[in-house]
């Protein structure tokens, strides 16, 4: 059932949880994968308008804890548990220069869900982060593909190739399946054994 809503709206975030609870009559599990958009947010703290600041926030992290907490509620009221993965970044570990709004935003996201999986685990709800690395999708093409992409695979990842979203996809889907039933308040990467500096100079 494709619904289109709003991540960072409070109000429709509890129009969308009524709407899949109408629909279904149950919701078992909750992926938080709403991002910002990549762009004008890549720029020195200096140099970064309030209104991308907040935009970022509003969507990664905002979005995050509105969805969370709308669906949770619905979860416990069930009483049969479920499983919360919110999708964080590679970017929470490296803390690279020119993320400051996003990075932050993904660095909250791993926070959240820690006190999250505390909070909801007696309830039998797990709470997990997803932190992909350098993914091959539309999200990262303002890095052309050809030899910068494939000088930057080659320097930085350890299994040489980028990551695919069915990368993700698989271990979301463990994650959210009885297989992962006593996994939760992680922070799992996914990224190939991304190094932190360049592997070949």
């Amino acid at each position: 059932m494709p619904v289109v809503s709003d991540v960072s709206d409070p109000e429709a975030v509890e129009a969308l949880i009524l709407r899949v609870a109408e629909e279904f009559g149950r919701v078992d599990f909750l992926v938080n994968n709403a991002g910002a958009m990549r762009g004008g947010d890549r720029v020195p703290v200096t140099e970064l308008s309030l209104e991308t600041w907040q935009r970022v926030m509003d969507t990664n992290l905002n979005g995050t804890f509105y969805m969370s907490r709308a669906f949770a509620k619905h979860m416990s009221e069930q009483g049969e548990g479920g499983a919360i993965i919110n999708i964080s970044s590679l970017a929470a570990q490296l803390l690279a220069p020119d993320t400051s709004a996003y990075a932050t935003s993904k660095v909250a996201i791993n926070g959240l869900t820690t006190i999250m999986a505390r909070e909801l685990g007696p309830k039998k709800i797990r709470v997990n982060v997803v932190a992909p690395g350098i993914i091959d999708t539309s999200r990262l093409d303002d890095v052309p593909r050809g030899k910068i992409w494939d000088d930057m695979i080659d320097a930085f990842i350890a299994l040489g190739r980028a990551g695919a979203g069915e990368d993700i996809a698989h271990l979301v889907t463990f994650l959210c399946s009885d297989q992962g039933a006593w996994i939760t308040g992680q922070n799992i990467y996914v990224d190939g054994g991304h190094c932190p500096t360049p592997r070949r100079q």
